[in-house]
């Protein structure tokens, strides 16, 4: 089942735990006049971002989605936000050979199949 806001004319997307930059790409090319802003608080993930987001006009910014006063200077501004942390199930055993972009961080923890507690989490505040 797939539902695309088609009405929807964002003028900006914010995409939290950007990651590789695939979602910020995606969403810069379905709204080609957006302001696009992708943030992710792993320097290695930002690393796979610059360059997936090279030639595009996404802007990057490394900070910690849990943190107070994110993008303040957005506030009421922002028409879109979307997220799509990393996960890896709490039980499941660490592979070495999974990418140093996905490594064992506060924003992995998923639960008993990667999708039963919150993704990120910053001392005792948690974001689902």
């Amino acid at each position: 089942m797939g539902c695309r806001p088609t009405t929807l004319a964002a003028s900006l997307i914010v995409d939290l735990c950007t990651g590789s930059g695939a979602l910020a790409v995606a969403l810069s090319k379905h709204w080609p006049d957006a302001r696009v802003i992708g943030v992710d608080d792993s320097e290695d993930a930002l690393a796979y971002a610059r360059r997936n987001t090279a030639g595009t006009p996404v802007e990057l910014i490394q900070a910690d989605v849990t943190q107070a006063g994110l993008l303040a200077e957005l506030d009421d501004q922002v028409d879109l936000v979307v997220a799509n942390p990393p996960y890896i199930p709490t039980a499941r055993r660490w592979n070495p050979k999974w990418p140093n972009m996905i490594r064992r961080t506060r924003c992995s923890e998923g639960g008993w199949n990667g999708g039963h507690r919150p993704l990120c989490r910053a001392g005792r505040t948690a974001v689902a």
